[in-house]
């Protein structure tokens, strides 16, 4: 595979990647808005609790405060 065609096919994996994740965070804040618990939250989304904890920090205050076991 010549070097263009290498780097082509890593930008293409990054963007699926980056996708994959934002829809993760997705439903992720989907869930928390609608108040699951976290470890249904987790188990859905399959991100680790730093990701949650920035998709934590997007959501209301009121929100926030039912989640406190994640650093926000």
């Amino acid at each position: 595979m010549t070097k263009v065609g290498r780097l082509f096919e890593e930008e293409k994996f990054a963007a699926i990647k980056e996708e994959k994740t934002k829809d993760r965070k997705d439903t992720a804040h989907d869930m928390m808005m609608d108040g699951e618990n976290i470890e249904k939250v987790r188990k859905y989304s399959k991100l680790p609790d730093k990701e949650l904890a920035s998709v934590l920090r997007e959501l209301p205050i009121e929100i926030q405060a039912k989640y406190k076991m994640l650093k926000v």
